[in-house]
């Protein structure tokens, strides 16, 4: 996994589709974790835990993203993990994870989500190294779709990267992990570095102010590396990858598809003023074939169904140690910053 370079520490989340009515809570009672069976842990980072549960009631599978408080309770951490919730809470589209829920207690503050079996594209294209062409297509349409649902909510997501991007157990997308996402204004720019080194676009890297053609950026990144299997800047040093992504201009092997390799050349413009807009994304020859009414229907045949052999099948995702008792410690006295949770 790719090292992050980020204001906060990362850690991996999931989601997926289940037939979960519009909140889990029963009878207007507070959801707790006695209403979850906890089992095995499928993503970790320095201040969160990501819990494959059972919800009891409703016999269905879901995902616990558990935040340590005392990690959560200083003021930059607190911003994010409020800003994360809020705009999860907003969002109703099918290439999104969707947020079921949130509770606390003395340790952890939990966010319950969505479960998509299927794991991270970033796995997926470990095994088989690069995509062809009628399978980034399929992504790329389905992000799209998201990226478009996210800019109309005014809402940036800044963190496009294989490992946030999921595969449901149809074979449809989910994007994943918003720690970084961000409400914008029109006009807005927003000044933090964040992110991953191979995705970080011109304006990040120079701080001066970034907005929505940021993410267009990003896609343009993800296209090539699902395409050639690494990442068109990449060097070991990020110093030194800065610099390429601000002096040098894309090199394309000679055998790239020629219709993608226009559409990312575009993406990838260095000036963010003159990078391509979503409206002339959708014109574009790449995706002549796309009816993007039946994009938004989950109306395209996914070109990837992963393996599932049951309900609970997690084996799409890494395996991590489990929590030590003394992480289960409740923290030291720590005053109630979250009561909307």
């Amino acid at each position: 996994m790719r090292r992050i370079y980020s204001p906060s520490p990362r850690e991996k989340l999931t989601s997926g589709t289940a037939n979960f009515p519009e909140s889990l809570k029963e009878n207007n009672t507070k959801l707790s974790l006695s209403q979850f069976q906890l089992l095995r842990t499928i993503g970790t980072g320095s201040y969160a835990r990501v819990r494959l549960a059972l919800h009891i009631s409703s016999n269905e599978m879901v995902v616990i993203k558990m935040i340590k408080k005392s990690f959560a309770a200083s003021e930059k951490h607190m911003r994010h993990v409020k800003n994360e919730r809020q705009i999860l809470q907003q969002l109703r589209c099918p290439f999104i994870v969707r947020l079921l829920g949130t509770f606390q207690d003395e340790t952890f503050l939990y966010m319950v989500l969505e479960f998509a079996q299927g794991g991270e594209i970033y796995r997926l294209l470990q095994l088989e190294h690069s995509f062809d062409i009628d399978k980034i297509r399929f992504f790329a349409a389905e992000i799209v779709s998201a990226f478009s649902h996210l800019h109309s909510r005014s809402v940036i997501f800044r963190d496009l990267k294989p490992e946030n991007v999921l595969f449901a157990t149809n074979g449809h997308i989910k994007l994943v992990d918003f720690g970084f996402a961000k409400h914008l204004k029109d006009g807005e720019f927003s000044y933090t570095m964040c992110g991953t080194p191979d995705y970080l676009a011109p304006e990040m890297i120079r701080q001066t102010g970034h907005e929505f053609s940021l993410d267009w950026w990003t896609l343009g990144i993800l296209l090539y590396e699902l395409y050639t299997g690494k990442t068109p800047f990449y060097h070991s040093n990020p110093y030194v990858m800065y610099e390429k992504v601000l002096r040098e201009e894309v090199i394309f092997p000679e055998n790239f598809d020629e219709e993608l390799k226009d559409l990312v050349g575009q993406l990838l413009i260095k000036d963010y003023r003159e990078r391509i807009k979503l409206i002339n994304i959708k014109k574009h020859s790449f995706f002549r074939n796309i009816s993007w009414r039946q994009v938004e229907k989950l109306g395209l045949e996914p070109v990837y169904i992963p393996p599932i052999s049951s309900k609970i099948d997690s084996s799409n995702f890494d395996r991590y140690e489990e929590e030590k008792q003394n992480e289960l410690l409740p923290p030291a006295d720590i005053p109630d910053l979250f009561p909307e949770f």
